[in-house]
């Protein structure tokens, strides 16, 4: 299991349908992908869990990725929340 905080970047919030591309992005990985933040747990594979951690920029999250592609599927969530 591999854990990264990672701070969600101003251009997330300008992309078209963000929370769409992140979903995607989870699901090409065979491995579990969630973000936390505080005492919140969503599954990144989930639009409702997404939806209900109501994600902005400037926000920090944990991105945990669990799997047997767990560090290419936390990579490439970390680039896509943080902008790079």
């Amino acid at each position: 299991m591999l854990k990264k905080d990672v701070m969600i970047s101003e251009r997330f919030q300008t992309r078209e349908y963000p929370v769409s591309k992140l979903i995607q992005t989870a699901n090409s990985f065979q491995s579990d992908v969630f973000l936390e933040c505080g005492p919140s747990r969503a599954n990144a594979k989930s639009m409702l869990g997404m939806l209900a951690l109501n994600l902005w920029p400037g926000m920090t999250v944990t991105v945990v990725a669990d799997g047997p592609d767990e560090g290419p599927a936390l990579d490439a969530v970390d680039r896509l929340l943080s902008g790079t």
